[in-house]
């Protein structure tokens, strides 16, 4: 099974794997400890801090799930390979085949609207990039929906007269690796069924497997990957590190409405941790709570304090008064975006200087970084401030830096 450690304090969560790196060495010194997390640009922040709480950063290997786990099956199955997974670049140019020879079928009635240019090979091109996609949010968020056409049983969950067509490409798409291509296509539904339903234990190669691996941040992976990973338990000792901002379990408490335990403010920004803590639920998995006393010394402090605790001061009759000289929680308002930055800069420099802060220490976060970038640059650059500048090239939901940044 799984053991999961909870805990408020990133810190806390690194020190338990320095804890189980140290005292519960790899059988293999040579062997390589696997951290996993879908977001990789956190690996120099977790290099810096692993460094300062193990003594040395060394023979440890950060991979995103995706990858881990198409690796690890390859290497235990041997009738999967490399050529025979469903890879979206691969899937593109299949669909691209495909489509233009069914769309005459009466499935693709609905179909039609998004083929007005068919004979367009660029349109072609992007409506088959769109399909591919939707057929790998399909195999992470819906896996039984492929599992099920495959096998001819045409579940229709919802109204969408969409899924008619899409269900009737996915066995087309299955069929044409089958006999044009002459191979298997692997996705994860049918791994996980192979898995559950294999007789033939000697067909799976256990001796391959990593004997341990952490996983950070399970947010962003999808529940057919742990899934997949609870099958081998019995073979890899697994660890998922959870940051949880709160002691109690707050769903089943939101949805009753008890006023003992309340917290609007968890209960309307909590829905990122929670269900990366509901993810979990039907999984078998010892789980270890390692949550740290928050002292009331300012504003943040004592939300935060509110939030582990799940209480609301606000609804008391006498709230928690405010120091004046209490600057945990600012708004300022500007009347341009140099005026900001140069806030901004006065503030980190207050912050080394009086708060023993090191610059690796500090975040600054926008939803739309372009428009300071000149004057980050200028002020900064006069002021001998050192920063490193992360843009999102994917245009991800500004919403989610916010979630990352309080519950991972």
């Amino acid at each position: 099974m799984f053991t999961t450690y909870h805990s408020n304090d990133l810190d806390i969560l690194l020190n338990l794997i320095k804890y189980n790196i140290l005292k519960n060495p790899l059988n293999n010194p040579l062997q390589t400890e696997i951290i996993i997390l879908s977001d990789l640009t956190l690996i120099p922040y977790l290099k810096i801090n692993l460094s300062k709480i193990i003594g040395i950063h060394a023979n440890i290997n950060y991979i995103n799930p995706e990858k881990f786990i198409w690796d690890l099956f390859i290497k235990i199955i041997p009738k999967i390979t490399k050529e025979n997974i469903f890879n979206k670049k691969m899937i593109i140019w299949q669909l691209m085949n495909i489509i233009p020879e069914i769309i005459v079928l009466p499935e693709f009635k609905n179909f039609k609207k998004y083929l007005s240019n068919i004979k367009n090979t660029n349109y072609l091109f992007q409506i088959s990039i769109h399909i591919a996609n939707l057929y790998d949010e399909y195999q992470k968020y819906r896996p039984k929906w492929l599992f099920l056409w495959e096998k001819n049983t045409e579940i229709f969950l919802t109204n969408d007269k969409d899924h008619i067509w899409q269900a009737k490409l996915w066995k087309k798409l299955i069929r044409y690796n089958e006999i044009i291509l002459g191979k298997q296509l692997w996705y994860l539904s049918k791994l996980y069924n192979y898995i559950i339903n294999i007789k033939n234990i000697k067909k799976i190669k256990y001796s391959v497997l990593p004997e341990r691996i952490f996983i950070l941040e399970t947010q962003n992976i999808p529940l057919i990957y742990l899934q997949l990973l609870e099958k081998l338990t019995d073979y890899i000792e697994i660890h998922i590190l959870i940051k949880n901002p709160c002691i109690h379990y707050w769903d089943n408490i939101q949805i009753n409405k008890n006023d003992k335990f309340n917290n609007s403010l968890l209960f309307s920004w909590g829905n990122y941790g929670l269900n990366n803590i509901n993810k979990l639920i039907n999984l078998q998995s010892r789980m270890i709570e390692s949550f740290v006393k928050i002292k009331s010394t300012n504003l943040l402090n004592n939300i935060q304090k509110d939030i582990l605790l799940l209480q609301n001061n606000s609804l008391l009759k006498n709230k928690k008064k405010i120091n004046i000289t209490d600057d945990s929680i600012q708004v300022n308002i500007f009347t341009d975006a140099k005026q900001e930055i140069e806030f901004l800069s006065i503030n980190i420099i207050k912050l080394i200087n009086n708060n023993n802060y090191y610059l690796h220490d500090i975040i600054v976060i926008s939803p739309n970084l372009e428009i300071y970038l000149p004057f980050i640059y200028s002020i900064f650059n006069k002021k001998n401030l050192p920063f490193n500048i992360y843009l999102d090239i994917n245009k991800k939901n500004m919403f989610d830096i916010p979630d990352t940044f309080f519950f991972y």
